[in-house]
């Protein structure tokens, strides 16, 4: 099966995109919840 590089291209960018997205809402959680904790 034969995939064009730029299919590979964009899944490659889509998961680095949903993967920052899905980092950077874990650690905006965890910062919340440690000012909710000394708050």
């Amino acid at each position: 099966m034969m995939v064009p590089w730029w299919v590979m291209l964009v899944a490659f960018w889509v998961g680095g995109l949903a993967g920052v997205m899905t980092m950077a809402l874990m650690v905006a959680a965890r910062e919340g919840d440690d000012h909710a904790g000394a708050a």
